[in-house]
């Protein structure tokens, strides 16, 4: 019965996996954010709304222009983790979703 049950339980081996990676890939993104928001707090000036993907300096506009593209690139990255976060959030909540459907099927 246990078989049977993982084998509704994932449909296929490939969807267990490319499942399961979401979820551990949203994690690390989320850590990997927090960590990368973490560091930039520390740069003396640098005010940022950590806990929002599209974190903004609040004196950028100070800023030399090295500093500018450097904002204008973690911008960019902020919003492809936010975006990630979210897919895989969301790909996984699917997974469970399928996971209780057949559990309570």
């Amino acid at each position: 019965s246990v078989v049977v049950f993982v084998f509704f339980f994932c449909n296929s081996l490939s969807f267990c996996a490319r499942c399961w990676s979401l979820w551990l890939s949203a994690l690390l993104l989320l850590v990997f954010f927090f960590l990368q928001c973490l560091c930039l707090t520390m740069v003396r000036g640098c005010k940022l709304l950590c806990l929002w993907p599209m974190a903004i300096p609040l004196n950028h506009i100070f800023w030399s222009n090295y500093l500018l593209n450097v904002h204008v690139w973690l911008l960019t990255l902020h919003w492809s983790l936010g975006l990630s976060i979210t897919y895989g959030i969301l790909m996984g909540l699917r997974c469970l979703w399928i996971y209780v459907t057949v559990a309570l099927a």
